[in-house]
């Protein structure tokens, strides 16, 4: 090989002119969609190694934004979720108004879906997505974490927010837990507390994937701290419960996975900052004056949007074999619950 074809940089036509196949079936294989063989794919990767191809960042640019205007001309996203009252659920309508806002900010129109998982069928539903030009669904916060009945997922672009449905292989975004608890156990060691307790309920623990126990556990064990976790968790608990753990393990503070634990706690008798200091893991604006972390949620939605559309790009439908999990991190808010650093 002369040395001015050494220099020349490889094209995909090189490597098609090389197999001996068209320049579409090499693309395809390179960017993995369409129908290819593995036994193609795999001879299109090794002769674009050897004859040292790469791809045009520049090219595969323009082309997204080429794929992104066909797109907008005839494919919608929905969002869909299991949450009834959306009244309650104030969490969720911030990630729904999030989604919405980035899909239009992206050129799509979006539909929003609020299915009863028991009644749902996936037929009917991939039905009605054909007829109203869905190609891309945002699937979540779901009211039972992970639980979702029969979908279409195989023809669609699909993405979780929370805890995606089980056994589905999409990907999804979540809050970054572990940092979470990791920044919360950091701001109480700066602040001198030592006696810590936690207080969990069983929805949290599930959508966290047990993040925030295995974490506190660590690093209460690293440092030789006191710890006291809640067992059995707190769902059912009336506000003398609450009383009898914190009299029979006296913590100085108590982290919970929600700030309305804080009430049941003050109704108990028990002053907050002043008898035990009080930190939550996820903060919304109802529970001002609480200490905390702020949960990432317009983050987390628009994050889910993005997924959905690269997807689209690609020319992806169905599940992946290797789901992608883009976690977010929530944000520290000072409060007044806690004694100063």
């Amino acid at each position: 090989m002369s040395n001015s074809q050494q220099n020349k940089q490889a094209t995909q036509q090189d490597l098609a002119r090389h197999l001996g196949i068209s320049v579409m079936t090499v693309s395809r294989a390179l960017r993995g969609t369409g129908r290819v063989s593995p036994d193609t794919i795999k001879k299109v990767k090794a002769a674009a190694e050897e004859l040292g191809y790469r791809p045009n960042p520049l090219v595969q640019t323009l082309m997204a934004g080429v794929r992104t205007q066909r797109t907008q001309q005839d494919v919608n996203l929905a969002w869909v979720t299991t949450h009834e009252n959306m009244e309650v659920a104030k969490s969720v309508v911030t990630i729904r108004d999030a989604i919405i806002e980035r899909a239009k900010i992206l050129g799509y129109g979006i539909d929003s879906f609020h299915l009863n998982e028991s009644e749902m069928n996936a037929e009917q539903l991939r039905r009605i997505f054909l007829a109203r030009g869905i190609h891309g669904v945002v699937i979540g916060p779901l009211k039972r974490p992970g639980k979702l009945g029969p979908f279409p997922t195989e023809s669609l672009a699909c993405s979780a927010v929370g805890n995606p449905p089980e056994g589905s292989g999409i990907h999804y975004t979540m809050q970054h837990h572990m940092f979470t608890m990791n920044q919360i156990l950091e701001e109480l060691n700066a602040r001198g507390y030592k006696r810590i307790g936690l207080l969990q309920s069983r929805d949290k623990e599930i959508r966290a994937e047990y993040s925030f126990s295995m974490v506190f556990e660590h690093v209460m064990l690293s440092r030789q701290l006191y710890q006291e976790n809640a067992s059995p968790y707190y769902d059912s608990w009336t506000p003398a419960d609450f009383k009898q753990w914190v009299d029979s393990y006296q913590p100085d503070v108590v982290v919970a996975d929600y700030a309305k634990v804080i009430e049941p706690l003050r109704k108990a008798g028990i002053r907050i900052p002043e008898d035990l200091g009080f930190v939550a893991t996820s903060l919304h604006e109802k529970y001002e004056e609480c200490s905390g972390v702020v949960p990432p949620l317009k983050h987390l939605g628009h994050a889910a949007v993005d997924l959905v559309v690269a997807q689209l790009h690609r020319n992806e439908r169905g599940i992946s074999t290797f789901a992608k999990a883009v976690l977010i991190e929530g944000e520290w808010k000072e409060g007044r619950t806690l004694r100063p650093r």
